[in-house]
């Protein structure tokens, strides 16, 4: 068994904030995204295919400019065969959609929530979803964006453990970061990140944790936007 996953992409702070704590308040462990590089269809040779794996339960686009376009997005999904069931995407239109982009999401499959939207609505369509994909079925999350080696000296701090600690960056990208640290951190936990003498200050949220032969931990994690 596992946490029922969210991918939600947007770039305003606001909605996403919102949209964030709504999920999390359903248990869904929620990752969110201005851009879709994590998804694979958007790979160097954009080939590649993620075969019988998803990636998250539920997938959400705040749609309209300047974001990107979610329908290139869920249509290079169905062509490398991806196999999160098309009504468990979603799109929230913040203005009236063209008769056009209405009718190529609905033959996507995907499910619209028109313009003025509110946060009840989601509710039944979770309750949909959450019957097409159970909790055994394993998920899978490749991120594609560069990663880069680092060796920052990174402070942190948990608020869950009132403690405070110091760590160094194995490498960083632009949606998270790897972590050498003395000891282990709680998978899912939140932790406030300062880079010593660079200006770096994030919010991040523990994804994996592996313990390394020299009895230090390597932790894995995704930047909170």
């Amino acid at each position: 068994m596992r946490y029922r996953r969210a991918i939600l992409f947007s770039e305003e702070g606001l909605i996403h904030f919102s949209l964030k704590r709504y999920f999390e308040d359903r248990g869904y462990e929620t990752l969110v995204f201005h851009e879709p590089i994590v998804c694979p269809v958007y790979d160097a040779d954009r080939e590649m295919s993620c075969g019988d794996r998803i990636c998250c339960d539920v997938m959400l686009v705040v749609d309209g400019p300047p974001q990107f376009d979610s329908i290139e997005l869920f249509q290079e999904q169905v062509r490398h065969g991806c196999m999160l069931p098309a009504l468990n995407r979603a799109v929230i239109s913040w203005s009236p959609l063209s008769r056009e982009r209405l009718q190529t999401l609905e033959t996507l499959g995907a499910v619209i929530f028109p313009h003025p939207f509110e946060l009840g609505m989601l509710g039944p369509w979770l309750e949909g979803c959450e019957t097409r994909i159970g909790t055994d079925t394993p998920l899978v999350l490749k991120r594609k964006e560069p990663r880069r080696l680092s060796g920052m000296h990174i402070r942190f701090h948990s608020a869950s453990r009132d403690e405070h600690g110091h760590a160094k960056a194995v490498n960083i990208s632009a949606c998270g970061i790897c972590l050498k640290m003395p000891k282990a951190p709680k998978v899912r936990e939140q932790l406030r990140l300062h880079g010593g003498d660079a200006p770096f200050s994030e919010e991040a949220v523990v994804r994996w944790v592996r313990q390394d032969d020299d009895g230090s931990y390597t932790a894995g994690m995704v930047f909170c936007v």
